[in-house]
């Protein structure tokens, strides 16, 4: 089992990264990703969430017109702890009011009691008693509750969240810290709040990467899929998540795996959020 060595709510690191400065006469979209395989050691890699992120960074820059100095991806040895919120305080640093906000990870999740997220200074807020977190390359657990609190700093109205790892679900703390008047804000995660999710070798992507973003996004299997979807050569986010929970769903069964159903927090039902 995956042991982070520390869940450290005061490791804030203040852009000491050296990201790019952005041309702002660009788009008014910004994007982090972190992909994260080739962990610290040799007991915790996994195959193909750097794949995930570094198809993520060449979709939005191909298919939605993302420009690349608005991006920071950080795959592997180059995501640790402190650079993954290095690189959120530098997206607090350029972001506004009408930009549009991707956050995405892809790699291990990590299940912490909140005996133990508690102890650093975090609130005892679950019901499960225990706080979801995504993993840095340096084994370092990044809770949910740090991530809500970081990004709900942003002033974007439009923020599309994206998390592929085991216990995603129980993200959905990160989505309601930003889901306030006058946001739009989606959540896509690769399963459940008490489910593993799947890292394919054979798909070259995990498995609810490679629905949503290779075949989803990047081929565009997924235009006009879901409640809203219309046939209109541009696949949102809604159209994506529902072309991969239907295929993740029938490989899951085919294969006879335990469960890995994925779920989508909307803030507006109605209408589809485009990239």
């Amino acid at each position: 089992m995956l042991s982070p060595k520390d869940v450290n709510k005061n490791e804030k690191g203040k852009a000491r990264n050296k990201f790019s400065l952005p041309d702002l006469s660009k788009p008014n979209k910004w994007a982090i990703l972190i992909g994260i395989a080739d962990y610290e050691g040799k007991s915790n890699d996994l195959w193909h969430p750097d794949e995930d992120a570094r198809e993520m960074y060449n979709v939005l820059i191909n298919k939605y017109g993302f420009a690349r100095d608005h991006i920071i991806l950080l795959t592997n040895k180059k995501a640790t702890a402190k650079a993954i919120l290095n690189a959120i305080d530098w997206l607090l640093k350029w972001e506004n009011e009408t930009s549009l906000v991707v956050f995405f990870y892809s790699g291990h999740g990590y299940n912490a009691s909140e005996e133990e997220t508690s102890s650093v200074g975090y609130p005892v807020d679950e019901v499960d008693g225990v706080d979801e977190c995504i993993v840095s390359y340096d084994l370092y657990a990044i809770p949910d509750d740090l991530l809500s609190a970081k990004l709900s700093e942003l002033d974007s109205r439009n923020v599309f969240l994206w998390f592929g790892s085991c216990f995603s679900g129980g993200m959905d703390d990160v989505y309601r810290a930003l889901n306030v008047k006058m946001k739009t804000v989606v959540l896509t995660t690769a399963c459940q709040e008490h489910q593993l999710s799947y890292d394919v070798l054979r798909l070259r992507n995990t498995l609810f990467g490679y629905y949503c973003i290779d075949e989803g996004m990047k081929q565009e299997m997924a235009d006009g899929y879901g409640n809203n979807g219309v046939i209109d050569g541009t696949v949102t986010v809604e159209e994506a998540f529902y072309y991969a929970d239907q295929h993740v769903n029938a490989f899951v069964q085919l294969y006879g795996l335990d469960f890995s159903d994925p779920e989508m927090f909307d803030s507006d039902v109605n209408t589809d959020f485009y990239l």
